[in-house]
C-alpha cells in the first residue's frame, strides 16, 4: 500500500506587509516567509518560502499581519509555473489553510478598540 501525504509545518518572520487581492473565486494573498536555521558548525542558513492564503484566511492576514510578524503556517506544498521574458520559472509555494499569528507587527484599530482575537 502506497501512502501520500502533502502537508508542510513553516514558521518564521514576514519579509513584508500582506497585501490582500480580489478574484472570481473571493480574496486571496501571498507573503513571504524567512525560516533561520542553525546548523551544527554554528553557521545559519537562511530560507525563504512564498505563503498563499485564500478566503477569510486572507482577510484575516492582511488585517494582523505585517512585516515582521512571526507566524507558523501549515498547508500543503505546490508548483507554481510561469514564463517571464522568455524564461520559464517553477516556484514552490505553501497553500496555507492554517496560520497562526506568533507575534504580531502590524497594529489592528479593530482589535484595539474591540476584545476581538485574531485567530
Amino acid at each position: 500500500m502506497t501512502l501520500y501525504v502533502n502537508q508542510t509545518n513553516w514558521g518564521g518572520t514576514t519579509g513584508a506587509d500582506i497585501v490582500v487581492r480580489e478574484s472570481a473565486n473571493g480574496p486571496y494573498a501571498f507573503f513571504n516567509v524567512a525560516n533561520n536555521e542553525k546548523n551544527k558548525d554554528g553557521s545559519e542558513r537562511l530560507t525563504w518560502l512564498r505563503i498563499v492564503v485564500q478566503g477569510k484566511l486572507a482577510e484575516a492576514c492582511g488585517k494582523f499581519v505585517g512585516k515582521g510578524s512571526n507566524v507558523y503556517c501549515s498547508g500543503k506544498l505546490a508548483s507554481n509555473t510561469y514564463t517571464k521574458d522568455g524564461v520559464t520559472q517553477t516556484v514552490i509555494e505553501l497553500r496555507a489553510f492554517e496560520v497562526r499569528f506568533v507575534e504580531l507587527k502590524k497594529p489592528a484599530a479593530s482589535a484595539a478598540s474591540s476584545n476581538e482575537v485574531p485567530y
